[in-house]
């Protein structure tokens, strides 16, 4: 999408709204343009826009920003000013715009391939000279192992937020089926010791049910969960 909008005649005619050089300089015409796109083609709020900004570096790149940045560009309280200055007939001219170079790229067909040009097929080669390059590809071939993520912006959908969080109750919920399986093996004389894992379970819940955490209450989640986690490692 940001190779079909023309930035720069956009930012001509975005410059019209400002008439004194006095004040904190303006943002971009690309950044507020392109702040505005992500909110409305992912229906968020204005908070979540800019939070959502300062996580993905490539939303970053489509605003223009030259490197990756993890402090917000721009306050929340901006998303306003910038639906002032992009007027509904401003957005139709953009929307035109980004239409005739969509059907430009569309229309571009690429060069056809002259005959003789590029490398030899196979066809070409002796049954020998292709025996032994099927062998050589052979000796070469290296197993797969793990997944390949090609997008810096993408991340396995399994991993939760906060990682630490979830991971150090799954470490709780692990220990505490160790725990069963061995007390499991005693005698019914013994006396099965106090693991807490309701309590540790509850706060893990009360935090990880919450939309917002700060860190803080992570931190101190976290800590929780260790000192849980620690006694059932001197109770094994």
């Amino acid at each position: 999408m940001a190779s079909l909008i023309s930035w720069e005649e956009i930012e001509e005619k975005y410059a019209k709204n400002f008439t004194s050089k006095q004040g904190a300089p303006a943002k971009s015409a690309r950044m507020a343009l392109a702040a505005l796109i992500i909110k409305e083609k992912l229906r968020l709020t204005d908070e979540d826009t800019v939070q959502l900004i300062s996580e993905t570096p490539a939303m970053q790149y489509f605003l223009g920003m030259e490197k990756f940045v993890q402090k917000a560009p721009f306050d929340p309280s901006s998303m306003v000013h910038f639906r002032k200055r992009f007027s509904a007939d401003f957005i139709e001219e953009i929307n035109q715009m980004i239409i005739r170079e969509g059907k430009a790229k569309l229309s571009e067909k690429p060069p056809e391939k002259e005959i003789g040009q590029g490398p030899p097929s196979k066809t070409d080669c002796t049954p020998k000279e292709v025996n032994q390059e099927n062998s050589e590809n052979q000796e070469k071939e290296i197993p797969r192992q793990g997944k390949l993520i090609l997008d810096a912006a993408c991340a396995p959908a399994d991993i939760r937020y906060p990682a630490d969080l979830g991971l150090l109750n799954k470490a709780g919920e692990k220990s505490e089926e160790i725990i069963d399986t061995l007390f499991g093996q005693l005698s019914k004389k013994n006396k099965k010791p106090r693991t807490y894992r309701r309590k540790a379970r509850k706060q893990y819940l009360n935090l990880a049910r919450k939309k917002r955490l700060t860190a803080k209450s992570v931190r101190k989640g976290c800590g929780q969960q260790l000192r849980y986690l620690k006694k059932k490692f001197e109770t094994h």
